[in-house]
């Protein structure tokens, strides 16, 4: 088995190179509308449509357009395969229709005739093109494409390199996730690392928008078909704003993953359907904010990476209304508050460490056992003791237990009487 990883790195074209750039960037989002444009098989059902009128209409496209033939055929063909997955998507009922792009989303594949060395990156027709090799995680595995786009002004080359796969270690500590918009991470240990949340750009984004709002307004009244040069202005200066707070975002977010997947050798956590949870228009901003997607994403390739376990449980598992303690479930936990008190066992906690306690809890028994050492249970790490003299139940942990010394049962809970515990 294979497995594919992807490395951004920032280009240094020279003015030739950057012409040259422009015009394949150009040539291929002229392929990419024309596509668009062609739509005589949007009708027809998805086990009749073909590639080969996608590839005879390029051909009569270099036909009235005989500059086209200057285009490389590997773009053009990668253009073709990006508007058919776009389709299909479409088709199936995933996404929307493919429509047209505008400059500024435009991008360059191939897979042939490249290569990639410590100074520079070799693209067909546009040559050797210097970079910055900041980093070189994946260099000296086998490539399988390299991708040229441009972003605001800049442009950036994406290598998706081909690895082996990793062996799974054996698992020695599990740490259960708990993700939030208020803390991104919440872990059974009781570790919380915050969300990203830059005030300063915050304010600075507001700014321009407001900016930018004024300029359109005044657009419209008067009615002009093209954009003014302010309006412009201040549109790029927004976009190096918002380009400059995702960066740090996802800064943040490989920091926080880095860490967690270094001090555990199995992660758990939820299976969220943050599309769904985006639908609610009082949350929506917090939880793209929070941007849990990327850092699960994050947290699953680096423990890949490192050959460590990485499981997701259902997404409707109670995790929040489950007591850690004794796992009763209460009905309902609304969200403002945020201390979990059981009034059967009188647990009283952090209401995200309650939670990520039941997720490890929960995912514990998904792990294949050739993982796991050998005095490893696999059971509620709470064991429930009835005292006979007394009506109350009293709750010990599993951690304060000697496995090697005791039998630990499951089922009913274990009568002990006033005899002592460890001669179970």
């Amino acid at each position: 088995m294979s497995m594919y990883r992807s490395e951004k790195y920032l280009l240094n074209p020279n003015k030739e190179q950057k012409a040259e750039l422009n015009n394949q960037l150009g040539a291929q989002r002229f392929v990419y509308n024309q596509l668009v444009q062609y739509n005589e098989f949007y009708d027809l059902p998805l086990d009749k449509r073909s590639k080969d009128g996608r590839y005879l209409f390029i051909k009569t496209l270099k036909y009235f357009h005989p500059w086209l033939n200057e285009i490389g055929a590997q773009y053009i063909a990668y253009t073709i395969s990006y508007y058919e997955t776009a389709l299909t998507r479409a088709m199936r009922g995933i996404g929307k229709f493919p429509k047209k792009h505008k400059p500024g989303n435009d991008a360059v594949t191939a897979s042939q005739g490249i290569s990639v060395d410590d100074t520079y990156i070799k693209m067909p027709i546009i040559g050797k093109i210097k970079y910055k090799s900041h980093k070189n995680k994946y260099f000296g595995n086998k490539i399988q494409k390299i991708t040229i786009k441009k972003i605001l002004g800049k442009y950036y080359a994406i290598i998706c390199y081909i690895l082996l796969d990793v062996p799974k270690i054996q698992i020695n500590k599990i740490m259960g996730i708990d993700c939030g918009i208020n803390n991104i991470a919440v872990t059974s240990d009781g570790d919380e690392y915050e969300v990203y949340n830059d005030t300063r750009i915050e304010i600075g984004i507001k700014s321009l928008q407001r900016q930018l709002s004024k300029k359109q307004e005044a657009h419209k009244v008067k009615k002009r078909d093209k954009r003014s040069r302010k309006y412009i202005k201040t549109l790029n200066k927004l976009q190096t704003k918002c380009r400059k707070q995702a960066n740090r975002r996802r800064n943040h977010l490989h920091k926080v993953s880095k860490e967690i997947v270094s001090s555990a050798d199995a992660i758990i956590v939820e299976d969220l359907a943050i599309a769904e949870m985006m639908k609610n228009p009082h949350m929506a901003r917090k939880i793209a904010n929070a941007a849990m997607g990327i850092f699960i994403n994050q947290l699953e390739y680096k423990c890949e990476d490192m050959g460590k376990t990485f499981i997701k449980i259902d997404r409707y598992y109670p995790s929040s209304k489950t007591c850690s303690s004794c796992s009763h479930i209460k009905p309902s936990l609304p969200l403002p508050i945020r201390t979990y008190e059981c009034k059967k066992c009188g647990y009283v906690g952090d209401r995200d460490v309650n939670a990520a306690i039941n997720i490890r809890r929960e995912g514990c028994s998904r792990i294949p056992g050739g993982l796991l050492p050998v005095n490893h249970a696999l059971i509620t790490p709470v064991i429930q003791i009835m005292d006979s003299t007394s009506s109350n139940d009293a709750y010990i942990d599993i951690d304060d237990i000697d496995i090697n010394t005791c039998v630990i049962t499951e089922g009913n809970p274990v009568d002990v009487g006033n005899s002592d515990i460890t001669n179970i």
